[in-house]
């Protein structure tokens, strides 16, 4: 386990910055991403994440909101799905789970939260939704907000392409 702390405030880079951690063996995946104006100095995004330990893993509510509307027709549909599926497939045995498809209308999956074990079944529910009508946000976020557990750490992933064209229209 990693502990400690560098905390630094309005200070000037002059150099370079090296950060060197013992982790004891286990591998960690890092990421980064860079960027420079020609002519200009440039910065970057660096992220690592430490291996996680099964046994800190907190079981978890997924809802997952995808539009459905007309204009998801194609490649952003299948591509949403295709994030769905990725999600589904990837619960731990704790957690719960919901999908709400959203257009014109709202169609929940679930009356409930189910348990993980039945996303298999859920996935077949994700291939078969097609694309039509409007795009009514704001009855879709209503319905999983509604749908929430509030004893459970949850997360809300919503799937859409534009702005509401249906239903509350002002995103204020």
């Amino acid at each position: 386990m990693m502990t400690g702390s560098l905390v630094q405030q309005h200070v000037a880079a002059r150099g370079t910055f090296e950060l060197n951690a013992l982790l004891s063996g286990d591998p960690v995946a890092a990421g980064m991403i860079t960027y420079r104006v020609p002519g200009a100095d440039g910065f970057f995004m660096l992220w690592l994440a430490p291996p996680i330990q099964a046994e800190n893993v907190v079981a978890k509510d997924v809802i997952l909101v995808l539009d459905v509307s007309g204009s998801m027709t194609g490649q952003k549909l299948e591509q949403a799905k295709a994030a769905l599926r990725f999600v589904l497939n990837r619960l731990n045995p704790e957690d719960r789970f919901n999908i709400i498809a959203f257009s014109t209308g709202v169609d929940r999956y679930s009356a409930s939260l189910l348990p993980a074990a039945q996303a298999g079944a859920a996935i077949a529910y994700v291939n078969r939704l097609r694309a039509e009508g409007s795009t009514n946000i704001n009855e879709a976020l209503l319905t999983a907000v509604r749908g929430t557990d509030p004893e459970r750490f949850t997360t809300i992933l919503f799937l859409t392409d534009g702005e509401p064209t249906v239903g509350e229209r002002t995103p204020a």
